[in-house]
């Protein structure tokens, strides 16, 4: 019994540590400093407006009037296939203090999403929001991504349903 749970426990371990090699590893894993420890998600003037969101939670959102999604991806991305109703602005004009072409208005919940969910690109783009006036924040975990996983609705070019 007792030769049972150490090999479970040390095969535990193994796994755990082969998956955290793996996903350092692999191109799109998350960063290992996302995982254990995020300073933009722990600053002080972060904490009490950005919030991370899941694909699951920003669909209850989905309907409410006073909440917008922001797509910061490629245009080419966005005009093939977005969130419905989704405004788009592209990150590096955010990134330049620019929101212009966006009918988000500083009042709203935002909800802001990239292709795979990329922390450090979000975190920039919610800073610039910020600076901006926005207050009211999310970004949505795991991005684009992560929405069509879970098979939410989808719109294409300006706003056909697919």
């Amino acid at each position: 019994m007792k030769k049972s749970i150490v090999r479970f426990t040390i095969i535990l371990i193994a796994a755990f540590l082969l998956g955290l090699i793996y996903n350092q590893l692999h191109p799109n894993g998350i960063k290992s400093k996302l995982l254990f420890h995020s300073s933009f998600l722990t600053a002080k003037e972060f904490s009490n407006t950005v919030q991370i969101i899941s694909a699951d939670s920003a669909f209850v959102f989905f309907e409410k009037p006073l909440v917008k999604f922001l797509d910061i991806r490629a245009r080419e991305d966005y005009q093939l296939d977005h969130i419905p109703g989704a405004d788009h602005i592209a990150f590096n004009h955010l990134l330049n203090g620019s929101t212009a072409g966006i009918s988000i208005r500083p009042g709203d919940k935002v909800i802001i999403y990239d292709q795979e969910g990329k922390m450090e690109q979000l975190g920039l783009a919610a800073t610039s929001l910020q600076q901006a006036g926005y207050t009211d924040l999310f970004i949505l975990f795991g991005g684009y991504l992560s929405w069509l996983e879970r098979g939410f609705i989808i719109e294409s070019g300006e706003g056909q349903d697919e």
